[in-house]
């Protein structure tokens, strides 16, 4: 179906027309998009071209938006697609699998952190989700593991640092 719009503040180019003159611009206008005519009523030349620039630009603007959207559409559904692919890789790949392949990624920094340090930054971070389809360490945004161990080791090192000391109680005379 085709369809044109003609904007409010055209008015006052028209206001001044006989209804004889208006009937004959809208005539044209219709022919116009009907049959592709661009015969201008005679006198309306003018008010004729203006109308035919403003629906041609109309158009322009609403095919170059239809462009858009389809091209926003595409990235939507490639990206709904690779998401759906990624499920499927993931689901591929079992939690256990991956929590050997985390174990894996911890050895190269046993002789840097210790064995025990290593077990409680495992035991920390495998930690499974609910639905026991992530662990703790997959849910988060950004993951680093020589510099979360890091952070590990520098926390470990406060914490023990602060225990409290075997002090001799003094109960005060009285």
């Amino acid at each position: 179906m085709k369809k044109f719009s003609i904007k409010l503040d055209t008015y006052k180019y028209i206001e001044d027309l006989t209804d004889e003159q208006l009937g004959q611009l809208f005539r044209s206008l219709y022919d116009y998009h009907i049959n592709d005519t661009t015969i201008a009523p005679n006198g309306l030349k003018i008010l004729h071209t203006m109308f035919i620039d403003a629906f041609q630009k109309d158009k322009e603007k609403s095919d170059k938006m239809r462009e858009n959207g389809l091209k926003n559409t595409k990235q939507i559904k490639a990206k709904q697609s690779k998401s759906k692919q990624n499920q499927n890789d993931n689901q591929r790949v079992t939690i256990e699998q991956r929590r050997q392949t985390f174990t894996d990624s911890l050895k190269p920094y046993v002789e840097k952190y210790g064995k025990d340090m290593l077990n409680d930054f495992y035991r920390y971070w495998s930690e499974p989700n609910q639905s026991n389809t992530k662990m703790k360490f997959e849910l988060e945004k950004t993951w680093s593991i020589s510099m979360r161990l890091e952070t590990w080791a520098n926390r470990n090192k406060q914490f023990n640092n602060n225990k409290p000391q075997e002090r001799e109680i003094i109960i005060p005379k009285i």
